[in-house]
């Protein structure tokens, strides 16, 4: 794709990323798409590690498409909502400070994007490990459960005037940041379109935030609250389809809790939770699509629900999750 016009802008948060990160900004250097095309926005959030060294380097090399901002440590969500601020192009994309693109990603998103005229493109992932080995893929095929099965906010295209317009910004929880500013974007527009294309690869970091975070119940199941409660005010009304994927983004942070909590807390917790949900959805468990689907959804998003209703409609938590 041959283009002088900047079209798309990278929002790029660092903190305490020096291990990877010349990985991450070298990928979308290199794109296909051209380094005119590109636009990208590094906010250093307060590291106190070497990567602003690894910036500085970068910057220095290629200062007119590389914005450098430092602030004291605000977030990622802060961090994310600055870089839409700032944002000048027609598109925008983000992504995290371990992970990296194929070599053809945004010329392939631009080019389906303003094919399609869309305000939001979602793509499918990789996760990869050290070695880049792919542990699985995610692609996303046809059908309305498609374009809930990636609530991240990267693997995706949005196009600036959309965001700015419905003022659609970073909800700032300690959990679900990605998973409210992709709700909010699906309900505020028709044009939500997803591809086939697989060009984002998400590395499994045990050290990364998202992974050290969540780990019991206890302390994070207000943010799971808040997060629910969020999601639900976007909204006077619900179909079934999309209260069926509130709660399941909901429940899959209970799983991420489930080896690391002790058995009466996780319990106690899901009771509570469930009442919250049951007051905005009641008899949420006889929802069809939970049994039987939705087309497009990935498997791995409908069995890892489906059996977390099974084991609590059979009554069988308290045999799955440890004692103490």
């Amino acid at each position: 794709m041959s283009n002088q016009e900047t079209k798309v802008t990278v929002i790029l948060p660092v903190y305490n990323g020096e291990k990877y990160l010349s990985r991450a900004i070298s990928s979308i250097l290199e794109q296909s798409i051209g380094i005119e095309a590109i636009n990208i926005y590094i906010i250093n959030d307060g590291s106190t590690d070497d990567s602003e060294a690894i910036i500085k380097q970068f910057h220095k090399k290629f200062p007119d498409q590389i914005n450098y901002i430092v602030q004291a440590n605000q977030g990622v969500a802060f961090s994310r909502n600055l870089g839409i601020e700032q944002c000048q192009t027609k598109w925008l994309t983000f992504i995290d400070q371990d992970d990296f693109f194929e070599s053809d990603y945004l010329e392939v998103l631009v080019t389906e994007a303003e094919k399609k005229d869309a305000d939001v493109l979602i793509s499918g992932y990789r996760r990869v490990n050290i070695t880049n080995k792919v542990l699985y893929q995610t692609r996303l095929s046809k059908g309305e459960g498609a374009k809930f099965s990636n609530v991240a906010l990267w693997a995706k295209l949005h196009k600036t005037s959309f965001l700015k317009r419905y003022n659609i910004r970073v909800f700032d929880n300690t959990v679900g940041e990605d998973i409210a500013f992709s709700f909010e974007e699906i309900f505020q527009s028709e044009k939500i379109y997803c591809s086939e294309y697989v060009g984002y690869n998400w590395f499994d970091n045990s050290k990364s935030v998202s992974n050290t975070i969540q780990k019991n119940i206890v302390d994070i199941l207000p943010a799971i609250i808040k997060l629910f409660n969020y999601c639900t005010a976007l909204k006077r009304s619900y179909s079934k389809t999309e209260e069926y994927f509130i709660i399941l983004r909901i429940i899959g942070y209970l799983h991420l809790t489930m080896k690391s909590s002790k058995r009466n807390e996780f319990i106690n917790a899901w009771q509570e939770l469930n009442e919250v949900i049951s007051e905005r959805f009641p008899k949420w468990y006889n929802n069809k699509r939970i049994y039987f689907g939705v087309k497009g959804i990935t498997f791995r998003l409908y069995a890892s629900m489906l059996a977390f209703i099974l084991l609590c409609r059979f009554k069988l938590l308290k045999y799955i999750i440890q004692k103490s």
